[in-house]
């Protein structure tokens, strides 16, 4: 692993050369290179999976199914607030190339926000000689709190090793990656079945389903729904009980049992919706 001295030393002699796909923003090395390794940054867009479908076929991701199945979107400077468990695919800023045989790139998330449970996986993790693309990333969020992320922000670092033995450029779809490649799949990689098995699989094409969603406003309306349902309850339900038991032994009638059955519900679901309360409902504010 290099250290920063000689980082600095293999940039300014061209080995390795870094651009930002934004000229406003251009890579600094002061600030992005520490004691053994280089800082990377988000860049201004990311993908999401397309959740309205009911699968994606793995070994089959040719055509426009890339397209259909992956959202665009741009960061704002308000940021991306990353819910537990959700994926998104993410560009450096930054182009790195690779000019010299006698080194490779090594990516990994920085310790700082991995403490926080977000993981960052480089789509790969070894930077080959050759390489003259964006680093493209996989972020998913392992906390159980959302998470809020920044374009520009330092979230990957890149460790510089050396290679012994003689070493080829490597040349493939990813080698020049100028923006985010969606995955598309190579006929090779279902060669290896027989051909009524290939038709099985290509035929196994994915349909989309509809999924309702709640909207914020919605959300909204049955909180405050709660609110005044977990009030009146309150009342009627507390107040029915009283009336039954202070009641029922002057006038022992077959009415004061339906109140104490209605009393009794209005209890139970006082009781329910003031747990609901307590734990509280969140909506989602991006």
């Amino acid at each position: 692993m290099q250290s920063k001295k000689h980082i600095i030393k293999l940039l300014d002699t061209g080995s390795i050369s870094i651009k930002s796909t934004n000229s406003e923003y251009p890579f600094n090395q002061e600030n992005q290179i520490g004691n053994d390794s280089i800082d990377l940054r988000l860049g201004e867009y990311f993908y999401t999976i397309n959740e309205n479908y009911n699968f994606i076929n793995t070994l089959d991701l040719t055509g426009n199914y890339p397209k259909e199945l992956f959202n665009k979107h741009h960061f704002t400077m308000n940021g991306y607030i990353l819910k537990p468990q959700e994926i998104i695919f993410v560009p450096t800023l930054e182009i790195v190339n690779m000019n010299s045989s006698r080194y490779y790139g090594y990516v990994s998330g920085r310790s700082v926000y991995a403490r926080l449970g977000l993981t960052v996986h480089c789509t790969m993790t070894k930077f080959a000689y050759g390489m003259k693309s964006i680093v493209s990333l996989q972020i998913i969020n392992h906390s159980p709190i959302p998470l809020k992320i920044y374009p520009r922000q330092k979230l990957i670092q890149m460790e510089i090793h050396e290679i012994y033995g003689k070493y080829h450029e490597y040349k493939d779809t990813y080698s020049s990656e100028k923006e985010y490649i969606l995955p598309k799949t190579k006929d090779k990689e279902i060669e290896l079945y027989s051909t009524s098995e290939q038709d099985t699989i290509k035929g196994s094409s994915i349909k989309k389903v509809k999924k309702k969603q709640i909207q914020p406003e919605m959300i909204k309306k049955f909180n405050n729904y709660f609110k005044v349902k977990h009030i009146i309850e309150g009342i009627l339900g507390g107040g029915g009980l009283v009336s039954f038991f202070t009641t029922y032994f002057i006038n022992k009638s077959s009415f004061w049992f339906v109140i104490l059955i209605v009393s009794f519900v209005f209890t139970i679901d006082f009781i329910y919706t003031s747990i609901v309360l307590m734990k509280g409902i969140n909506i989602d504010e991006r």
